[in-house]
């Protein structure tokens, strides 16, 4: 990670961006359960606040070690151990409670139990140390005014009664007067929670993870609103702390990065609370879990990469400028994680403009309708024309991957120019509308109406490939998806890579998506029978599902050398389209001659399934059962009658279809070429769906079905 942070620091130093740095003990606490609570000049508490995520993000905090914080401080107890086990009780058998259940509980708890602050001499338990760092910091905090207000916080914390534990006792109070006040179920459940804890270990304390965090702050100036924790206060603490350091001793080296001797990082990396991966250290090097390299060296740690101490602050001051929170959407974004369950974080910016949106080329925008990837896309390459870039100006693209707890990599990362950028989305648009012109009843947003395959935005291919549908596409278990890695090569790449990643994915998604296709292909034919004869009814989520797949696919096939023009006239495209008009041939049959009373299994959905094994075995079959359907038809024609049930008028249209195009079935099987090749079961699956064009009269009287 630190090569490119590297690059990212020198782009912005070159368009003349210098964010501000920040000492690598000054950290972000963490977004739990977090209370504020304001002291007075005497010690004591004014007033607590239950703290928003948004509030969180503005506190800074000084790490001691790797747990050890001030002002945030863990409470590791619960304020009245002795009521836990009534609360679990009380949880167990109260799951549906709302706010006056919590209410009455708690307070009848506080009616049977006193508070009781744990056997501890002080809190937080490294107070001494809180007071040590008070004494180090003063003489330069005290030198200006934004100075004094970080040390005021520390004084009044110094003042705070039996060794800090006063500010718990006083704390206990506080909250018990809110009980009654706070008419809002979540909070109230916090408080029993902080109370009588909600996961409690052998020792009585609460397990990591759901401990309360307590704030200790305090608002230096009345007529200004700005806390002592504000993270505007950063640039004057980190040079408070730079300047407590001075001379301690110090490690020198060789700077592996700029090659120049210096002052070198000891005892960790810094770190920041990046948006969406959380903590990251910029480079990790555990003795312990780094695996063969560290074994082999016997290097870990900061002893594992020399980096300039400066450099390093400055790096991590790059990737915090990156990942602002004002940014988001133009030079990060949210994306999913193509292995486990926590969420990638995408980088993208432009090394001579930092304004310049990117992200919204790879990840789209937010889906309100079919049109938005192309929407996107064109706002972002006006954006290109507007700006005082060239076509050759550097675009970095990176993925950031959570790899557990601790460890954070970029797991993907790529330069390209500006140009390149734009000829990729521009082809991705193309690849899109790769895609055979047919309509399903689907939902979009909370709206179901009949659409046509939209344009998908690139990183949609991790989301549309992590699921294997079973049970007749009704069901899905989660599988490995496509991972970023690929996903931009198809996007971005001109190597000889794209074809073989088009065509691996392309026959994994098949297999994948197969019964979710034949679902949605025999509910979009039955759809002319009534509710009690359809054996699949329409679901205008799930065809909405196989529309973006469908799109998916047209984009892979487009990689992989294939465009529409070739493949919808290939023989597994018209064969699936064959297995489709057989359905409605049969659906037709059935609603005529056995009054809408269809079998499980219709004929050309059971070519169908043979054929995505053997299309030789599959016609053969067809050739077989094929002919009571033809002489009804023929004969039903022949009557030239007025017809008015669609599913009869979609049957006898089918058979029409049916005779014309069975010549080009026999012409592929003349010709002595490779009926099933890398792509044979994706295009017969789109062919399926698909099925036959209509005609125009049959587009007017399948107004509420589908319009293929």
């Amino acid at each position: 990670m630190i090569n490119e942070l590297y690059s990212v620091y020198q782009g912005l130093n070159d368009v003349g961006e210098e964010p501000e740095i920040k000492h690598n003990d000054i950290v972000s606490p963490g977004k739990g359960t977090t209370f504020r609570i304001s002291l007075s000049k005497e010690g004591n508490i004014d007033n607590i606040e239950l703290l928003t995520k948004e509030k969180i993000k503005d506190i800074w905090s000084i790490r001691d070690g790797q747990q050890n914080q001030f002002p945030a401080a863990k409470f590791e107890y619960p304020f009245i151990p002795d009521g836990n086990k009534d609360y679990a009780e009380w949880r167990k058998n109260s799951k549906n409670s709302d706010a006056t259940a919590y209410r009455d509980m708690i307070n009848n708890l506080l009616n049977q139990y006193s508070v009781t602050i744990p056997k501890i001499k002080s809190w937080p338990s490294y107070r001494k140390r809180i007071l040590e760092r008070k004494e180090q910091l003063k003489e330069p905090l005290l030198r200006n005014q934004e100075g004094s207000y970080i040390y005021d916080l520390f004084e009044r914390y110094s003042k705070a009664g039996n060794n800090g534990l006063s500010i718990l006792y006083q704390f206990a109070e506080k909250l018990k007067s809110l009980v009654n006040i706070i008419d809002n179920k979540e909070k109230l459940k916090i408080i029993a929670n902080t109370f009588f804890g909600d996961s409690i270990n052998a020792k009585g304390k609460i397990k990591d993870g759901n401990r309360v965090t307590l704030l200790i702050d305090c608002m230096p100036q009345k007529d200004i609103d700005v806390y002592a924790s504000s993270k505007r206060r950063i640039s004057i603490l980190s040079k408070a702390l730079y300047e407590a350091e001075h001379g301690k001793q110090i490690k020198r080296a060789i700077c592996a990065l700029t090659n120049s001797e210096g002052e070198v990082i000891s005892g960790s990396f810094p770190s920041e609370n990046l948006n969406v991966v959380g903590q990251t250290f910029l480079l990790a090097k555990s003795d312990t879990t780094s695996g063969p390299t560290v074994r082999r060296y016997g290097k870990a740690g900061t002893d594992s990469f020399s980096l300039n101490r400066l450099i390093g602050e400055k790096l991590a001051a790059s990737i915090t400028f990156l990942t602002k929170d004002s940014l988001e959407g133009k030079t990060w974004k949210k994306i999913p994680s193509s292995t486990g369950s926590s969420a990638s974080l995408l980088i993208g910016y432009c090394k001579s403009n930092f304004d310049l949106t990117i992200t919204p080329i790879i990840t789209g925008g937010d889906i309100d309708d079919f049109d938005d990837y192309q929407n996107a896309t064109k706002t972002v390459l006006d954006l290109f024309n507007k700006s005082n870039c060239t076509p050759d100006d550097v675009v970095e693209i990176a993925e950031i991957k959570v790899l557990d707890k601790a460890n954070r990599k970029i797991n993907y990362a790529t330069s390209a120019t500006i140009e390149t950028l734009r000829k990729a989305a521009n082809e991705w648009i193309k690849a899109c509308n790769n895609c055979p012109d047919f309509k399903l009843f689907a939902k979009i947003k909370a709206t179901s109406k009949l659409l046509s395959p939209w344009a998908i935005a690139p990183i949609e291919a991790t989301y549309l490939t992590q699921n294997k549908y079973i049970r007749d596409g009704l069901s899905s278990t989660s599988v490995i998806p496509m991972s970023f890695t690929d996903t931009m090569t198809l996007f971005i790449s001109q190597s000889d890579s794209v074809k073989p990643a088009a065509l691996r994915n392309l026959q994994k998604l098949a297999n994948q998506i197969e019964p979710l296709f034949r679902y949605c292909a025999l509910s979009k034919n039955q759809w002319p029978l009534s509710k009690n004869n359809q054996q699949v009814v329409t679901k205008s989520d799930k065809n909405s599902l196989a529309l973006r797949v469908a799109t998916l696919f047209a984009v892979l096939l487009y990689k992989a050398g294939r465009k529409k023009e070739e493949y919808m006239d290939s023989f597994a495209y018209q064969l699936g389209q064959l297995c489709s008009a057989m359905d409605e041939l049969h659906i037709g049959y059935c609603q005529d001659m056995r009054k809408g009373d269809i079998p499980n299994t219709l004929i050309g959905n059971a070519t169908y399934n043979i054929a995505l094994q053997s299309p030789i075995k599959a016609l053969a079959f067809l050739a077989s059962r094929i002919k009571p359907y033809k002489v009804w038809a023929k004969k039903k024609r022949a009557e030239n009658k007025e017809i008015t049930d669609k599913a009869i008028i979609a049957g006898l249209s089918a058979s029409v279809w049916l005779e014309s195009h069975s010549s080009n079935i026999e012409k592929h099987l003349s010709d002595n070429s490779q009926l099933v090749n890398d792509t044979y079961k994706t295009e017969l699956m789109l062919g399926y769906l698909a099925g036959r064009p209509f005609g125009k009269m049959e587009k007017e009287n399948n107004a509420e079905g589908v319009e293929k």
